[in-house]
C-alpha cells in the first residue's frame, strides 16, 4: 500500500509539473496566479517552481513590486536555452531541416531538394543536419529530441517505417534503417518517428483549422493522399499507428476498383494533364496548379478527383458522426471550386460537417513536428511515471 501511494504522490508531482509547464508555454506566470489557476496550495506551487527551476526547464522572466507590499511578485516562463529540438520533415522530393528551441521558436530552416528516398539522400539529409547543429550558436545547448517525419506507414510502438511506395525498398532491407542511421550520430539523443501528415495535423490542432474541434478529419491531399482522425481532442492513431491512411479506401471509378490514391492523388492528377496537354510536367505540382486555372479539361479532372474525395469521406462522416472535416497538402492551391465539390457529396447527409481548408499550408509539418518534440521533452517524465 506505502509502495503504491508513493508511486500516485510521484505521478501527482510530475503531472502538476506538467501542468504547470502547459500553461507558461501560453504565457508568463507568477507562482500565486499558477496556483490559482491549477487550484494548487502556494506551498506546492513554490516547491513546483523550485523544482523546475533547478532542473533548467523554466526561469526567472521578470519581477515587479506588489501594490501596498514590500515583496516583489516573480513571473516564470519557459526557459528557451534549456535544450534544442531537430526536426526533419521529408515529403514531396523535399527534406526541410529545422532547429527549435523549447518555446517552440524556430531558429534556423533549411530545405535540401531530394531526387530520391535511397539511403544516399538519407545520409546527405544526416549529414546536412549535423552541419547545422555544428554552428557557433547551438554548440552550447543540448539537443533534447529529434523529430523525424515522413511519408508512409509509421509503427507507434516500434517507431518504424513499416511501408512507403515512395521510398526506395532497399530502405527496407534493414530494419528501421532511417533511426539507426540518425541514431549512430547522435547515439544519446531520443528520436521520434512519424508520418508526415500527423504532425500537420498537430499543428492544425494546436494553433490552424483544427484548433478547438473535438471530432474530426484531417486530410492531405498531395503527391500522395493520406489522413488524420481526431477523436474527443486527441490524435487517434489505431493500435499500430495508421489510422487515418484515406488514400488506401478503395472506391469504383472510371470502370475500375482501386484505391482513392489512384484517382484523385495529385501524382495520378498530373499525369492525366500530361495526357490532356502532351506536356511533359515532370511531376511539378505547380504546373499542375498552373493548368488548373488555364486549362478546362484539366481543371474538369481535378474537380472530378475532389468528388471522389467527398465521396469517400461522406461514409466516414456517417460512421463516426463527424463534425469537421480540413482539406490540406497541395491542392488547397485548386481554390474554393475544389472545395465546393467535395462539400456537394455531403450536402444531402442529415448532420452535413464543416469543410475547410488547412490554414498553416506548408509550415504545418516544421511547426507540429516542433510541437511533438517539445512535448516529448515535457511528457517524458510523466510517461515513465505511468508505466
Amino acid at each position: 500500500m506505502d509502495n503504491k501511494l508513493g508511486k500516485n504522490q510521484t505521478y501527482s508531482r510530475v503531472l502538476n509539473n506538467r501542468l504547470v509547464i502547459l500553461k507558461l508555454q501560453q504565457k508568463n506566470y507568477s507562482a500565486t496566479d499558477l496556483a490559482k489557476e491549477l487550484a494548487l496550495s502556494n506551498a506546492t506551487m513554490s516547491s513546483i517552481a523550485k523544482e523546475l527551476l533547478k532542473e533548467g526547464i523554466i526561469k526567472v522572466a521578470n519581477s515587479s513590486s506588489i501594490k501596498g507590499c514590500g515583496r516583489k511578485q516573480v513571473f516564470y516562463t519557459i526557459n528557451e536555452n534549456y535544450g534544442l529540438i531537430l526536426a526533419v520533415n521529408i515529403s514531396n522530393y523535399q527534406a526541410t531541416i529545422s532547429v527549435s528551441n523549447l518555446k517552440e521558436e524556430i531558429l534556423i530552416s533549411q530545405i535540401l531538394e531530394v531526387k530520391k528516398y535511397d539511403a544516399e539522400s538519407i545520409y546527405l539529409i544526416l549529414l546536412r543536419a549535423s552541419k547545422i547543429l555544428m554552428d557557433e550558436k547551438f554548440k552550447n545547448t543540448a539537443l533534447k529530441n529529434i523529430v523525424i517525419s515522413l511519408p508512409g506507414r509509421v509503427n507507434r510502438l516500434t517507431g518504424e517505417l513499416m511501408l512507403s511506395k515512395q521510398f526506395d525498398p532497399e530502405l527496407f532491407k534493414e530494419q528501421n534503417f532511417i533511426f539507426n542511421v540518425f541514431s549512430r550520430q547522435f547515439p544519446n539523443t531520443p528520436i521520434y518517428i512519424s508520418n508526415d501528415v500527423n504532425v500537420s495535423a498537430c499543428a492544425e490542432m494546436k494553433k490552424g483549422s483544427l484548433k478547438g474541434t473535438k471530432n474530426a478529419v484531417y486530410i492531405s491531399v498531395d503527391t500522395g493522399i493520406g489522413g488524420s482522425l481526431i477523436v474527443n481532442g486527441q490524435l487517434f492513431e489505431g493500435d499500430q499507428g495508421y489510422a487515418g491512411e484515406f488514400g488506401l479506401i478503395k472506391i469504383f471509378a472510371d470502370g475500375k476498383y482501386d484505391y482513392l490514391d489512384e484517382f484523385a492523388s495529385l501524382r495520378v492528377l498530373i499525369d492525366k494533364a500530361e495526357k490532356i496537354t502532351g506536356e511533359n510536367l515532370n511531376m511539378s505540382r505547380t504546373r499542375l496548379i498552373e493548368l488548373s486555372k488555364t486549362n478546362n479539361a484539366v481543371k474538369e479532372e481535378i474537380i472530378k478527383s475532389a468528388h471522389l474525395v467527398g465521396q469517400s469521406l461522406s461514409n466516414l462522416v456517417e460512421i463516426m458522426d463527424i463534425s469537421t472535416i480540413v482539406i490540406g497538402g497541395r491542392a488547397i492551391e485548386f481554390g474554393e471550386d475544389y472545395l465546393t465539390a467535395i462539400k456537394d457529396e455531403m450536402s444531402d447527409l442529415i448532420y452535413p460537417p464543416i469543410v475547410k481548408f488547412a490554414s498553416l499550408g506548408r509550415k504545418a509539418k516544421v511547426i507540429g513536428s516542433m510541437s511533438v518534440g517539445v512535448d516529448y521533452v515535457l511528457n517524458k517524465n510523466v510517461k515513465k511515471d505511468n508505466k
